[in-house]
């Protein structure tokens, strides 16, 4: 009997992949896209909530490309940061491409933590050098007011 179950357990990974299982794969991940701009959605329309549960469902691909991870990961850290969660919105954001947007939200979850130095430290770092004098002071004002 165990002959017989292996045999066939054998039988089906070989049409598995005589029948081009990479495409379950590809389809896979055009469906964590469209997830992901659900998610997106659920963010603009102020539902913090339900684009970060979407987020967290997407990010147990272990197998995500990664233009869906540079979209995933600020996008799941401005939704958990908006729900008043600074401590976990920093380890989303922090694995985010930097840009302005996941700047400013890390800087107000650092504040809203009191760390304030390791947000003047952001604003003056390296990656933030092509700020305009503009954002880098109101930056700085906001570290400075909330501390």
């Amino acid at each position: 009997m165990a002959l017989v179950l292996g045999f066939l357990g054998f039988q089906n990974l070989q049409a598995l992949k005589a029948s081009g299982g990479g495409q379950v794969v590809r389809r896979n991940h055009k469906s964590k896209k469209l997830r992901l701009m659900e998610a997106f959605e659920a963010y603009d329309r102020e539902d913090f909530e339900e684009a970060a549960r979407i987020c967290h469902q997407v990010r147990m691909d272990s197998d995500l490309p990664p233009e869906v991870l540079d979209s995933l990961w600020p996008l799941l850290g401005l939704a958990t940061a908006h729900k008043g969660e600074p401590e976990e919105a920093l380890q989303w954001l922090r694995r985010a491409k930097m840009g302005p947007q996941v700047a400013q939200a890390m800087i107000v979850c650092l504040t809203q933590l009191g760390r304030q130095a390791e947000a003047r430290e952001l604003v003056e770092s390296p990656e933030l050098e092509t700020l305009s004098d503009r954002v880098r002071r109101q930056l700085l004002d906001r570290i400075e007011t909330s501390g």
